[in-house]
């Protein structure tokens, strides 16, 4: 079940990877990047990975004429339940594709026990994604510290570039958007590797962000934490979460709009 709980023993939480269905949020027009919707109570959901793929050209067609007529909607991409997958597999590359649905929006629940799109049609079912290579990955280590200001990856391809927030350990928050325009200042060979953007007038989630702590304008920022600063105006809001990825939600539960949850 996509929110199963990890499974204790006798000699602690059991370590096993069951493959499962795994929701992305989906990014870009032009390039396909593909980011994990994190959970820090599975032990199969415990990643951060970003993917960039390909569609057949009819989905991806499809995907962006109906991005076009609901630009405030979010975009998922899901692997099939007949096609389940882990995601170290997609890290090592034993996964070169798989069979993937696409929704518009997420379901507003209580609770997610099961895939939140059990019960939905998705808007292109069935299509053959092919993942071109891995921009950026991690595996949770909850040994480790918040960092001392807000910290996004920030990747992209040709004109658009995205952020996702580094995330730690529970409370912590899931956050995917866009920037407006591509950093002037960054080059490009790390924009489509995947590389770190602090903002040294953030404070980082402890305690946790409740709402979009980056809201579309202008913002300062360091790359990977050097004493520089630069410039960047962020954009559209895909994703962001405090009950999913948290086992507890801290904030309130509230009716959100589709890409907040």
């Amino acid at each position: 079940m996509w929110r199963q709980r990890i499974a204790a023993t006798g000699d602690g939480p059991k370590l096993a990877l069951d493959p499962d269905q795994h929701a992305f949020v989906m990014l870009g027009q032009e390039t396909l990047f593909a980011c994990h919707i994190t959970m820090f109570h599975m032990q199969e959901h415990l990643f951060q990975i970003v993917l960039r793929c390909a569609l057949p050209r009819y989905a991806m067609q499809a995907y962006v004429e109906d991005l076009l007529k609901h630009p405030g909607e979010t975009y998922f991409l899901g692997n099939s339940a007949q096609d389940l997958m882990t995601i170290p597999s997609l890290h090592l590359g034993q996964r070169l594709r798989f069979t993937g649905d696409i929704f518009r929006g997420i379901p507003y629940q209580r609770d997610y026990p099961e895939w939140p799109w059990e019960h939905e049609t998705p808007i292109v079912p069935n299509v053959d994604v092919t993942i071109e290579r891995e921009v950026y990955y991690r595996h949770f280590d909850f040994n480790l510290k918040y960092p001392d200001s807000l910290t996004y990856a920030v990747f992209g391809a040709g004109g658009e570039a995205h952020m996702t927030h580094y995330q730690v350990k529970e409370p912590d928050f899931d956050h995917v958007l866009s920037l407006r325009e591509v950093p002037a200042w960054l080059p490009a060979q790390m924009l489509q590797s995947g590389t770190h953007l602090n903002f040294p007038k953030l404070r980082s989630s402890s305690p946790v962000y409740c709402s979009n702590p980056l809201p579309e304008g202008e913002y300062e920022v360091q790359y990977g934490g050097q004493p520089f600063t630069y410039r960047i105006t962020t954009g559209k809001t895909h994703w962001f979460s405090t009950k999913i990825v948290n086992m507890h939600n801290p904030c309130p539960d509230t009716p959100p709009a589709s890409s907040r949850t």
